[in-house]
């Protein structure tokens, strides 16, 4: 029974195990990202709010793919709102489509406009009505 203690001991792992366990590591991915985002609260505990930013946001964007993604994701955000951040989708869609908007609005007058002027240069002037456009 001593042998057997010894043995055991000195590798506790049976070989195909050891080997089971060596590859499930260096094929785990979630490690880098975690790590980032945990390196992020950290910062965001010693008050370094700049540098937890940028490394919540590496977490984030950086990695994908991986099997805690959305862990990692949830984390984040909760870490951004703890910062007093804006995590809310829907408001920054509303603000996109916001601004998409007055865009096709501007367009939209710059070329009434443009179709006005020229409208206005034919009435002034009648030999541009005659001059082929392309």
């Amino acid at each position: 029974m001593l042998n057997l203690f010894k043995i055991s001991l000195l590798n506790p792992f049976p070989k195909n195990t050891h080997n089971c366990r060596k590859s499930r590591i260096e094929l785990e991915q979630s490690i880098l990202p975690m790590s980032t985002m945990e390196l992020g609260l950290i910062e965001i505990e010693k008050g370094n709010f700049e540098e937890a930013k940028a490394l919540l946001e590496s977490a984030e964007k950086d990695f994908s793919g991986y099997l805690a993604e959305n862990f990692v994701h949830l984390k984040v955000y909760a870490a951004y709102r703890r910062m007093g951040h804006n995590t809310d989708k829907q408001q920054e869609d509303k603000e996109r489509c916001k601004w998409e908007n007055i865009e096709k609005r501007n367009l939209t007058m710059i070329k009434n406009l443009n179709q006005m002027f020229v409208f206005c240069s034919k009435q002034a002037h009648p030999q541009l009505a005659q001059v082929p456009r392309d």
